[in-house]
């Protein structure tokens, strides 16, 4: 199991959502599910790929 920690110093590295808000996104996810690997892992991808997510959703959106 990854501890809360490492998860925090992770995200803090990464450049997907600006900042704080992504610490607080990535927290609220292992503290909800207590941090299960699978979703630790889920919040560091979502975290590191959220510009190109947001805007696959964009253009998604855009043709209905």
């Amino acid at each position: 199991m990854i501890s809360r920690e490492k998860i925090k110093t992770r995200v803090r590295g990464s450049k997907g959502f600006e900042g704080s808000r992504g610490k607080i996104f990535c927290f609220l996810i292992t503290y909800i599910f207590q941090a299960n690997i699978f979703q630790a892992k889920l919040c560091l991808f979502i975290n590191e790929n959220f510009r190109s997510i947001s805007r696959m959703v964009k253009n998604l959106t855009a043709d209905i």
